[in-house]
C-alpha cells in the first residue's frame, strides 16, 4: 500500500491484487480483510470506484462476520471516501460517522483520525466549512499523537481549501507549503498533485489567473505521470 504514496498506482494495484489472491488462499480473516481495504483504498485514489466498492463492501462483511472492529472501520472510511468523490456527500458523511463510531469504540486513534478526516471532507462539500475545520484540527491532533505524517499532511491540504473559502489567504498558504514540504520530505510523489491544485485554487482566489492556470498544468502533468485522474467531484 505504501507504494501508492511513493510509485504508480498502477505498481501498488498490481501489488495488492497479487496479495489479495493469496490472502483468499490462506483463507485468514484479519489477513483478508486488510488486503481487501488497502486494495479498495488505491482503487478509490485510481478513480476505479466500482472496484473500490466492491471491495470495501467485501471488507465490511468479512469484518464484521470475524468481528475485526478496525478493519471494518477502515472499510467504511474506504466506502465513504468514494461516496465524497463521487459526489454523493450525504451518503460520504453516513458512511464516515459509522466509521468514527467504529474506531471511537475500540479507541484507535489513527482510526479516529481518519474517520473524522473524512467526514470533514463531506461536510466540506455540504458547505459546513466551521465544522469541518472543527473536525480537520482535531484530526492533526490525533494523527500526531499517532505518527502518522501523511494523515497530518493530508489535513492540512483539506485546511487549505476551507481557509482559501474563508479567504484567509495567509492561513491557507501556511498550511499547503507545510503539507508539501511534509510529502517532499516523505518522498511521496504520489499526492503532489492535490497540493498544487490547493495552490492553484488559491491563486485563482486571489486573482492570480496566469499562476492559477500554471500551477493547475503542473497538478494535471503530475497526474498523468503515475496515472492518478483527476476525483470527479
Amino acid at each position: 500500500e505504501m507504494a501508492s504514496y511513493v510509485d504508480t498506482l498502477s505498481h501498488s494495484e498490481q501489488l495488492l491484487d497479487e496479495a489479495l489472491k493469496l490472502c483468499r488462499r490462506l483463507g485468514q480473516p484479519d489477513e483478508l480483510a486488510t488486503a481487501l481495504w488497502q486494495l479498495a483504498h488505491v482503487a478509490w485514489w485510481s478513480s476505479k470506484f466500482d472496484k473500490a466498492r466492491s471491495l470495501g463492501e467485501e471488507g465490511v462483511a468479512v469484518s464484521r462476520a470475524a468481528g475485526l472492529r478496525a478493519q471494518e472501520g477502515q472499510c467504511l472510511y474506504i466506502l465513504a471516501a468514494v461516496a465524497d468523490w463521487t459526489n454523493e456527500p450525504v451518503k460520504a458523511r453516513n458512511l464516515a460517522e459509522q466509521s468514527l463510531e467504529v474506531h471511537t469504540s475500540i479507541g484507535y486513534g489513527r482510526g479516529v483520525a481518519i474517520a473524522r478526516q473524512t467526514l470533514a471532507r463531506a461536510l466540506y462539500h455540504l458547505g459546513d466549512l466551521v465544522t469541518a475545520r472543527v473536525l480537520l484540527e482535531r484530526a492533526l491532533g490525533e494523527y500526531r499523537a499517532s505518527a502518522y505524517p501523511y494523515g497530518v499532511a493530508w489535513s492540512l491540504v483539506t485546511l487549505g481549501w476551507i481557509f482559501t473559502d474563508e479567504r484567509d489567504y495567509a492561513r491557507a498558504r501556511t498550511c499547503l507549503l507545510q503539507a508539501l514540504d511534509m510529502f517532499v520530505e516523505f518522498g511521496a510523489v504520489a499526492r503532489f498533485a492535490e497540493v498544487v491544485e490547493g495552490f492553484a485554487q488559491l491563486a485563482c482566489a486571489e486573482g492570480q489567473w496566469r499562476s492559477a492556470l500554471r500551477l493547475a498544468g503542473a497538478a494535471h502533468a503530475q497526474r498523468e505521470r503515475i496515472s492518478l485522474p483527476l476525483m470527479p467531484v
